[in-house]
C-alpha cells in the first residue's frame, strides 16, 4: 500500500532562491514554490515535493539542495524516514 507524502522546506537567500531540488529514494524531483511572487521579493520561501511512500518497512532517503538565482547551491541536507 502506498500513500502520498509531502515534504516541505523553507529556503532563504540574500537575493532569491530559484529552486529546491529533492532526491527522494533515488528519484529526482524539483520542488514547487508555494508562492513564487513572495520568493522573488523576500529572498526565499517555502518549497514542497510530493511522492508516493510505501507503508511497508522501507527507509526513504531524502536529499535537499537549494539553488539561488546566481546558480549557487546550498549544502546538501539528508534525512531518512520510514
Amino acid at each position: 500500500m502506498t500513500r502520498e507524502t509531502t515534504i516541505s522546506v523553507r529556503a532563504t537567500d540574500n537575493v532569491a532562491v530559484q529552486r529546491v531540488i529533492f532526491w527522494i529514494t533515488g528519484q529526482l524531483t524539483v520542488g514547487s514554490a508555494s508562492s513564487p511572487r513572495d520568493m522573488a521579493n523576500s529572498g526565499g520561501g517555502n518549497f514542497s515535493a510530493s511522492y508516493n511512500a510505501d507503508s511497508g518497512n522501507i527507509d526513504h532517503v531524502i536529499h535537499v539542495i537549494a539553488i539561488d538565482t546566481a546558480g549557487n547551491r546550498s549544502a546538501e541536507v539528508t534525512i531518512s524516514a520510514r
